[in-house]
């Protein structure tokens, strides 16, 4: 302790009650004194008149220590998908209905070899993710039909097709996607 500190006990020590003494006493008969600061700070800051200090210990030492087991709770709430407001689409598809769409949505866009390509990633509303490529030439209406035809639930949804960064609705179908800039980009479905 500080000396500042052994001063203010000292001096409380003479308007003490006696069971704060006899308190007193045994915390300073402890071996070593190991009381934490923290309660000699408790213990200094009660008023010295009408105040009453409890102090219930518990010898451990000879004790291993056993953490307590924490209760595991799993997530359990409803996830919503930042950004839209929208319900997801239900996949009604099975795993291989849904490859066969994807492999004929894919021969049907059509591929000029001679011409510049590009491969366009697509996050869908659904969670899943289609990689096609396309000439620079081809629109961004070809990428809707792409998706319509990849996924056909989405052909009686509304949705709208968004840049990732900076975010930015694709709202000119009529552009080519070198004009829209988004050659090798990742483009994403938004349900409106």
């Amino acid at each position: 302790m500080t000396k500042m500190r052994r001063k203010k006990r000292r001096r409380a020590r003479g308007f003490m009650p006696e069971a704060q003494r006899e308190v007193d006493n045994r915390l300073l008969a402890l071996p070593g004194r190991k009381v934490p600061m923290s309660w000699w700070m408790i213990y200094l800051k009660v008023p010295t008149h009408g105040g009453q200090v409890n102090l219930d210990m518990e010898d451990h030492r000879d004790e291993d220590f056993v953490k307590p087991k924490g209760t595991f709770k799993a997530f359990t709430g409803e996830g919503q998908k930042l950004g839209s407001t929208a319900p997801q689409v239900l996949n009604t598809s099975s795993p291989a209905q849904q490859a066969e769409n994807e492999a004929k949505a894919s021969s049907s866009i059509s591929i000029d070899e001679s011409q510049p390509t590009t491969n366009i990633q697509i996050r869908l509303a659904d969670g899943g993710r289609l990689v096609q490529k396309f000439n620079h030439s081809h629109r961004i209406s070809d990428i809707r039909l792409f998706i319509v035809d990849a996924r056909p639930a989405m052909a009686a949804t509304s949705f709208v097709l968004m840049t990732t960064f900076p975010n930015k609705e694709l709202a000119d179908e009529n552009q080519t996607l070198k004009e829209a800039n988004l050659l090798n980009a990742v483009i994403v479905q938004r349900l409106t």
